[in-house]
């Protein structure tokens, strides 16, 4: 077997009464020992009963554990994606600044905060985020543990699907106006060639940030994105003319 195929030795799963930091320094010297072996699925972390997030340098997800994926992007997976397109607004900007901390140099930030599961429960959650800038790329630059230590469940299906709906109405407003006009112009069938005309930009240029905005909305697609507008207009969150 050649240096290239040696497995590295998977950290022991996290315990429920475990400091956060001491999970954390584990996680980290796991995932930095698989780069520097080629191995990126991190399959190491899938027993952990503690959430396990791994970043880019833009803030979007290359890997989550199962934990973390139950708790927060049920039957689906948050990679690919922003926080922003899975969390509820409030909790998506602090997770946003928190983690803006630690890509300016903070080596790490640990904190517990509230706020809307995609149940409609009340989620209380302790995170502990930490720097990946030793292993100097862009693609991995930040590790974050996530313990939900509490759920508090809200009454009515209908509160929770308005709770939706807000929070996406929430992402798109936060959308530059380019990037919402890019939306609502793709929503009714323009192309990329044709906006780019419009806009005075490249086709490629116009597809870079349509990925962007999909990323931080949390659809895969034009047809996707164009039924939640429809929605937004239709409970009228928004007026688009779509």
């Amino acid at each position: 077997m050649s240096d290239s195929d040696t497995l590295v030795e998977p950290p022991p799963p996290s315990a429920a009464n475990e400091p956060l930091n001491e999970v954390a320094d584990r996680a980290v010297q796991y995932v930095c020992d698989a780069v520097a072996e080629g191995q990126y699925d991190f399959e190491g972390f899938e027993d952990y009963s503690d959430g396990i997030v791994v970043k880019n340098a833009e803030g979007v997800v290359v890997y989550s554990n199962r934990a973390h994926a139950a708790a927060f992007t049920p039957g689906s997976t948050p990679v690919g994606r922003c926080c922003g397109s899975y969390l509820d607004p409030p909790m998506a900007r602090r997770s946003e600044l928190i983690e803006q901390l630690v890509l300016d140099g903070v080596p790490y930030v640990e904190c517990e905060h509230s706020g809307f599961g995609p149940d409609g429960s009340v989620y209380r959650v302790q995170t502990h985020k930490r720097s990946l800038r030793k292993l100097d790329t862009p693609g991995f630059a930040l590790l974050a543990v996530v313990r939900v230590i509490e759920r508090t469940a809200v009454a009515a299906t209908g509160a929770t699907r308005a709770i939706d709906l807000a929070a996406a109405c929430e992402r798109f407003r936060l959308l530059s106006k380019r990037d919402q006009e890019i939306c609502r112009q793709t929503a009714l069938g323009v192309s990329s060639r044709e906006l780019g005309e419009a806009l005075g930009m490249t086709t490629r240029g116009i597809e870079l940030r349509k990925q962007k905005a999909f990323a931080k909305l949390g659809v895969a697609k034009a047809v996707d994105l164009a039924r939640l507008l429809v929605r937004l207009q239709d409970r009228g969150f928004l007026d688009l003319g779509v």
